[in-house]
């Protein structure tokens, strides 16, 4: 497994007190060390992504690289619990009212109300200190109503900024997360990956002591690197129950009627899984099936090399 390093190390027994004692604190040692090497990188991604949102949403460095707590990633987790249910559940809103007793609606209730406060506390410093144009909030800022000519109510701005945040950086840590598990279980592919990127100038070489390049804008276009990517989202979608969009009038699709009021969603990762639309190989991660046969044979050209 390329993603997770582990340190391998071995200590062998010694007569006397004093070597012994010697060898237990360097077996210990070995053992801390070995710990300290794994990575967690679902915690590592969500912490990038975290920092990557923040300098976009606010022009502010969220430090959730600097490796410490983090208030907002801590109630994350049971806060997206809590979105989900809402979604899966519609008496969800009264549960929350009525039985307040219950640990699952207590956590939730806890997440909304702390994730409520640090939306506000936010907002509130941005509107202080206007964030960088090029950033989103510096673009809610300037949102004004097409009727009344009015900006967004602080509630409003706070749902648009907490919205953002959310979907800006854990739906990405996730996709990242997931697509280094299947290079990690697949390492056919993660070589044929490394091999485009080093061809590109982007990974190292063997035997070659060359750093790589930076990344540029460019590079998104290498074509083994966009199938593995859109492997990846086939598969495991951030973003599972997808989005959906609320009937305004009846309409026909595909030969189906879909009446004014109706709720619609579309699941990613059913129409990503089918069948019908991928083969019955579409529950395995092939990055192949995205790439034309010119493609291909470039692929089996960089495996020789």
């Amino acid at each position: 497994d390329k993603a997770v390093a582990h340190v391998n190390s071995s200590s062998s027994a010694a007569a006397g007190g004093k070597l012994a004692a010697a060898a237990a604190a360097a077996a210990a040692a070995a053992a801390a060390a070995a710990a300290a090497a794994s990575i967690d990188v679902e915690d590592l991604s969500k912490r990038f992504t975290a920092d990557v949102i923040g300098h976009m949403l606010f022009a502010e460095d969220l430090k959730s690289m600097d490796m410490g707590k983090s208030q907002y990633l801590e109630i994350f987790a049971a806060l997206l619990e809590e979105v989900h249910t809402h979604f899966s559940n519609p008496l969800r809103p009264l549960m929350l009212k009525l039985l307040r007793w219950r640990a699952d609606v207590a956590r939730g209730r806890s997440a909304l109300a702390l994730h409520d406060q640090l939306m506000s506390a936010k907002l509130a410093a941005q509107m202080a200190s206007p964030p960088p144009d090029y950033t989103i909030t510096g673009h809610l800022f300037k949102v004004r109503d097409p009727a009344t000519g009015k900006p967004l109510s602080f509630a409003q701005a706070k749902a648009e900024m907490g919205i953002m945040m959310g979907a800006g950086f854990e739906t990405t840590s996730h996709a990242m997360s997931w697509t280094l598990a299947a290079l990690a279980t697949h390492p056919e592919v993660q070589d044929t990956l490394a091999a485009e990127l080093a061809a590109a100038g982007l990974a190292a070489k063997q035997q070659q002591a060359a750093a790589p390049r930076a990344l540029e804008w460019g590079d998104l276009a290498l074509p083994y690197l966009n199938a593995v990517i859109r492997e990846s989202l086939r598969l495991f979608s951030p973003a599972a129950l997808g989005t959906s969009r609320h009937c305004h009038k009846g309409i026909s699709l595909l030969g189906h009627t879909l009446p004014k009021g109706m709720h619609v969603m579309i699941p990613p990762y059913a129409v990503g899984v089918s069948i019908a639309n991928f083969g019955p190989s579409a529950d395995r991660f092939i990055p192949e099936r995205w790439l034309e046969q010119q493609q291909l044979q470039h692929l089996d050209a960089l495996r020789q090399a």
